[in-house]
């Protein structure tokens, strides 16, 4: 089997595992915590939904049609605003998050809420 081959494989098999394991019903999970706690779930009090899954989802293929309408829809009545998605809203985490991995959660402080990732050892 040729690496392109292979590859077209493990993409199939990626994306069939993204929509089982990472499909919460109206949308995709962010990630999973350092305990196998999502992050980004619809039954979570804070931080429910993120664009990025949501549009990576589309944007790689991995999400069919209807999934791909429903997270939109989701994202659009959650999210949006008269100016369209908001980049400024309520901080996500108002209690705290545990870190997961190298998401480190940003606690309120009036400021813009937003996820420093941190790269390195």
């Amino acid at each position: 089997m040729g690496y392109a081959t292979s590859d077209l494989s493990s993409g199939k098999e990626g994306a069939a595992s993204i929509n089982t394991n990472c499909w919460d019903g109206r949308w995709y999970l962010l990630a999973f915590d350092d305990d196998g706690g999502v992050i980004g779930s619809s039954t979570e009090a804070e931080g429910r939904i993120w664009v990025n899954p949501q549009a990576w989802a589309i944007l790689s293929g991995v999400a069919p049609a209807d999934r791909a309408r429903m997270s939109m829809e989701a994202v659009q009545e959650l999210m949006d605003t008269p100016v369209g998605v908001s980049k400024r809203v309520k901080a996500l985490y108002v209690d705290g998050k545990p870190v997961a991995g190298n998401l480190i959660p940003i606690l309120p402080a009036g400021r813009e809420a937003t996820i420093r990732v941190v790269v390195g050892a």
